[in-house]
């Protein structure tokens, strides 16, 4: 829902295409490093919040390097 309303639906199709490869990483890192994702998660619905899509993209681009 987050590509569709910021206009790049199309990611949407690339993220169902690594879902599963994703989920595995992403299972495998949270052992050790929940508390550091669910920070990351929480800037970046507060930069959704603010209406600031470089912002938002920012944090999700430093949230996704670090996987």
């Amino acid at each position: 829902m987050v590509c569709e309303l910021s206009g790049v639906g199309f990611e949407a199709a690339l993220n169902r295409e690594t879902k599963a490869h994703m989920d595995r990483v992403q299972f495998l890192s949270l052992a050790f490093n929940a508390p550091s994702a669910f920070a990351d998660h929480r800037r970046i619905i507060a930069a959704l919040r603010l209406g600031g899509p470089h912002l938002a993209a920012g944090s999700t681009c430093g949230h996704l390097g670090k996987i």
